[in-house]
Parts: structure tokens; C-alpha cells; sequence
């Protein structure tokens, strides 16, 4: 374990990239999101970190937590949701003379179930929604259009995309019953569902509106797309219509949310990688990566500026 030395200078230092810290966490799976993240760090990094009694925004900051904190229990319960075995060092140690859990993650020599695989069979689908998202994004009355109207427009391209492209692949409709609602005492609407022409579900597109980074609705609708989907499918879709003033700003806050979100299933690793020429100033999308029951499936998040 290092020293309490180096753990001060590690929470002093100005890279935050390998760092994760949080007052008080005791849920197992978002554990398990933070050690699968900091396994999969970028060449360069041997190890990460997770402090636990230090702030989250102010990582001088050290609150400390109880001497009776039961890390044992909770870091087993943590790995049992990974389905790689991580190298981890873990245990307690007085920081300014407060306790502080520390959990060290050494980074993999590759890659862990990173998705790659999914990416590349449904790179295809992935570049049609990506291209409806621009068509909708530059069109006009964009800016005044409800959620549901945003989301009509994003399925109709998609219609039309594939009437041009002659490959008949896919069934799209929107607002169907499938799965349950977040209570799960009844069927709820889903925003857009694809088909292939056997009628059997490809992908869930669940689709919001985001005037900030409104953590309560940004989870309610993710927490939907799992709700609906109910089987696991490899890869679905979350499109976040946003309007804010610094979408810079908002973005970098949205994937700090979504990298330590509690999803129904464990993240084992998030992925910002451009995809062929999709590279673009207002419109961000990234990949995150779910062990479903021992199955890899992929939440593919996009986030569109709501141009002025």
C-alpha cells in the first residue's frame, strides 16, 4: 500500500485523471465503475486511486469517515460485479489525522472489456443516428420543438436514411409499449424502438431535454433505457437535447455524472473515442461499457447543443 506521504502528495497534485475522491460511498456497483475506470486508464498512469472521506470538489479537503467503516464487505461486493479480476490494494489511513479509505487500482497491461467488437458491428447504425442528430440539430424551429417533437424529427431521418441508403434493415417506431416503467407496475413508452424485419428489438433509443446538468431527470431516463430494455441487448441509445449557455462546460460535467453514475448494470469502462469523421464542437457523444450478467453491452450517449 503507499505510503501517507505519497497518498497526500497524489491528492495534492494537479492531474486528476487517475484520482477519483468522494465523502462517503458505500455502493458496491458505483465501486466497482471506479476500479473498472481507473484499470482502464491511458498509457502513462501505473496506478489510480479512490479516496474515500476526501471531498469530491476539493480534494485538500479531507473529511475523514468512521473508524468502523466495513471496507472489507464492500470492496468484495464491488469486485464480485466486475468480470475481470483487477489488482487492488486497499485499508485505512490517517490523512491530516483523519481516517481515509484508500482503494489503489494498478492499470491494466490491455484494455477490458472495452466494446470494441459492439462498436464495430453496429458502426453503421451508430453513424445513421449520429447523422440524424446533425440533420435535426441545424434544422429550422429546432430550438422550439418538444422533446417528443425533437425525437419524432430524429426517427423520421432515420426512416429516410435508410428508404436512401436501399438497405432495409430496420424497423423503427416510436413511442411503443415495451418493459416496464421506472415504478414497474405497468408498460411505459418508449421512445424510439428498432426492429430488425424479424420484429425482434435491436435497440432502445430513450431520448431528454437538458436546460443544465439536471442529475435527477439525466437518471431517471437512463435508469429507463434499462427499464425497457429487458433482455440486454448489445447496444442502445440516450440522446440528450441540450440547451445551456457553456455546452464546453456542461459537457465536461456530464461525463464526470455518467462516469461514477449507479447504472443498473456495472460500467467497466467509458469511451470517448471519435468515430470515422464525427468529430464536432456542439455535438459529443460517448460509450459506456456494461458487464449485464456476464454479457458486454454498450449505452451509446449523445449530447446536442440546441443551436440559437
Amino acid at each position: 500500500m503507499t505510503n501517507e506521504v505519497e497518498l497526500q502528495a497524489i491528492l495534492n497534485q494537479e492531474d486528476k485523471e487517475n484520482v477519483i475522491c468522494r465523502s462517503l460511498e458505500l455502493r458496491p456497483k458505483v465501486i466497482a465503475g471506479f476500479i473498472a475506470k481507473l484499470a482502464n486508464l491511458p498509457e502513462g498512469y501505473q496506478k489510480g486511486h479512490i479516496f474515500i472521506g476526501v471531498s469530491e470538489e476539493d480534494r485538500q479537503a479531507i473529511n475523514g469517515i468512521s473508524p468502523r467503516f466495513r471496507r472489507e464487505s464492500i470492496l468484495e461486493s464491488a469486485l464480485s460485479h466486475l468480470s475481470f479480476k483487477p489488482e487492488v490494494e486497499e485499508g485505512m489511513v490517517s490523512l491530516q489525522g483523519k481516517n481515509v479509505y484508500v482503494i489503489t487500482v494498478k492499470r491494466t497491461s490491455h484494455k477490458v472489456i472495452v466494446g470494441a467488437d459492439i462498436i464495430t458491428r453496429y458502426e453503421e447504425l451508430i453513424d445513421r443516428i449520429v447523422k440524424a442528430c446533425i440533420k435535426v440539430q441545424r434544422s429550422d424551429g429546432f430550438k422550439d420543438k418538444s422533446e417528443d417533437e425533437r425525437t419524432d424529427m430524429i426517427r423520421d431521418l432515420l426512416q429516410i436514411i435508410e428508404d436512401v441508403s436501399r438497405k432495409k434493415e430496420y424497423k423503427i417506431s416510436g413511442q411503443e409499449r415495451q418493459g416496464t416503467t421506472k415504478t414497474g407496475k405497468a408498460s411505459g413508452e418508449v421512445d424510439l424502438l428498432l426492429c430488425n424485419m424479424d420484429g425482434i428489438t435491436v435497440s432502445v433509443i430513450e431520448a431528454l431535454n437538458l436546460y443544465s446538468l439536471d442529475k435527477n431527470y439525466l437518471s431517471e431516463h437512463i435508469d429507463k433505457v434499462y427499464k425497457y430494455d429487458a433482455l440486454g441487448i448489445d447496444i442502445n441509445f440516450l440522446i440528450s437535447y441540450v440547451k445551456v449557455a457553456n455546452f464546453s462546460s456542461f459537457w465536461s460535467k456530464y461525463v464526470d455524472f455518467v462516469s461514477s453514475y449507479s447504472y443498473p448494470y456495472p460500467m467497466v469502462a467509458l469511451d470517448e473515442r471519435i468515430i470515422r469523421a464525427h468529430d464536432y464542437a456542439d455535438l459529443k457523444y460517448l460509450s459506456s461499457r456494461h458487464n449485464r450478467n456476464g454479457k458486454e453491452t454498450v449505452l451509446f450517449q449523445v449530447c446536442m447543443k440546441i443551436i440559437e
